[in-house]
């Protein structure tokens, strides 16, 4: 099985249609996510939902706890690959 995957491998590297399509994904994909990586570093938030809002909610706390620096402690106690 492995000495297939390998032989699968290496021929899917040398199809030249297969690197410029590899390529084309790659720039589509930066460029989707430039939008929101621009308001990031600019300080704006992604949204402006209310505490009303069950999102908003959720993103106005989860925000506090980022600032109070509580979110990785959280995320890291929710790992699948915590010990």
């Amino acid at each position: 099985m492995p000495l297939s995957l390998d032989r699968l491998h290496a021929r899917v590297r040398k199809n030249t249609l297969l690197k410029i399509f590899t390529v084309f994904t790659r720039i589509l994909l930066a460029l989707a996510f430039l939008p929101s990586g621009i308001t990031k570093v600019m300080g704006n938030r992604f949204t402006i939902l209310g505490l009303d809002d069950p999102i908003g909610f959720f993103l106005k706390r989860f925000t506090a706890l980022v600032f109070i620096g509580a979110s990785w402690a959280f995320a890291n106690s929710r790992s699948p690959y915590c010990f």
